[in-house]
């Protein structure tokens, strides 16, 4: 009985002890976790901390995407620079050479044309001295023999009057002159031509519109600057790659071929815009008076690719627009997130659709 009791009362105790571990752990629940309004309130706030680091997930996913895209884009600019550089220094070596060649040629022709007339001079005093002779002869000899010597000397100066073919001394030296002097002067026109379809070539009147009016003249007055502006014939080299493509894409018949000159002429009107924007706020151009210019420009180059039948076009954000990753790149002088500050690109994208080719580079703030 004894025994009964004793074991009966330690399995109470424990029993009792158990409860009262379970009570504090109870109690202890209770004060960290609170009321259930106070447990929905906190799961709800994971839930949205969880949300918030997935948008930040896939926001940064995003951005690196963004970032490996441009990375490459530079690496295939600069490689493209690269060769658009020699290209340019070779355009420019061959029109300063037909420049040259054009000035050498108008002193050569001015130099037969004044030498002409001095050729001809022997001839008339010639025939001046023979007519002068025949009176002063036939005045002072008396008889026959004065007779005989003003006959000959009348018929002296019908001799020496006719042409120097006649005489039996052809002279083909005003010929030589004259087709020299026809030479250089179709010489001097085929040069005149191909460097005014050069000039037209890297800067087409497409760029002539009423905004930018006052920079295309400066534009032309470039091509023949002793200092050359190298922002300038970045752009312009740019467009002229997209000219090129363009023309050379019409001609191509092979899909690969046709693809890969329609890479090229994208790059190119790509970069160009970016250098456009460069140049602008180069030369002072406040943002609104950029987008202005801009805008004009590329309504004018849509209408061209829509009559060519591309199957892209140009287009532009809007300034204080906010930023939107699927049309848009931040620019690494701006902030990386808010609206529109500048422009700093036109982007390309597939005609009717949402689809981007090249997204527009934009500076943020």
């Amino acid at each position: 009985m004894h025994a009964l009791d004793s074991s009966s009362g330690c399995g109470s105790e424990k029993a009792s002890e158990e409860w009262a571990k379970l009570g504090e752990v109870v109690d202890n629940a209770s004060r960290v976790i609170g009321s259930p309004a106070n447990l929905t309130a906190l799961l709800q706030a994971l839930i949205l901390e969880h949300d918030q680091k997935r948008s930040l997930q896939e926001r940064n996913a995003v951005l690196l995407e963004d970032r490996d895209r441009l990375n490459k884009l530079l690496a295939e600019q600069k490689e493209k620079e690269g060769r658009l550089e020699k290209l340019l220094q070779q355009l420019i070596s061959r029109v300063s050479d037909a420049l040259a060649e054009i000035t050498v040629d108008d002193i050569r022709q001015s130099e037969s044309v004044h030498s002409q007339p001095e050729q001809a001079l022997p001839d008339k005093p010639l025939s001046g001295d023979g007519a002068a002779l025949a009176p002063s002869t036939s005045s002072d000899s008396l008889g026959a023999e004065a007779g005989e010597s003003s006959e000959a000397a009348a018929t002296q100066p019908e001799l020496s009057a006719l042409p120097p073919e006649e005489n039996g001394e052809p002279s083909l030296e005003p010929e030589a002159s004259a087709d020299s002097a026809s030479a250089a002067t179709a010489t001097a026109g085929q040069e005149l031509g191909g460097d005014s379809s050069l000039r037209r070539l890297l800067v087409p009147e497409i760029l002539n519109t009423p905004a930018s009016s006052r920079y295309f003249r400066k534009w032309q007055a470039a091509l023949s600057s002793n200092e050359p502006d190298y922002l300038l014939f970045a752009m312009l080299s740019n467009l002229f790659t997209w000219t090129c493509a363009s023309a050379n894409r019409k001609r191509e018949t092979g899909g690969a071929i046709s693809a890969a000159l329609e890479k090229e002429s994208c790059v190119g009107l790509y970069n160009f815009s970016r250098y456009l924007f460069d140049y602008l706020y180069a030369n002072g151009e406040e943002p609104e008076g950029a987008e202005a210019i801009v805008f004009e420009l590329m309504n004018g180059i849509n209408k061209l690719l829509e009559n060519d039948g591309e199957k892209y076009e140009l287009m532009l954000p809007y300034l204080s627009s906010p930023y939107n990753t699927k049309t848009m790149i931040p620019d690494a002088r701006g902030a990386s997130t808010g609206s529109v500050y500048k422009l700093r690109s036109w982007g390309l994208k597939v005609r009717g659709s949402d689809m981007m080719h090249q997204k527009c580079l934009v500076e943020l703030d």
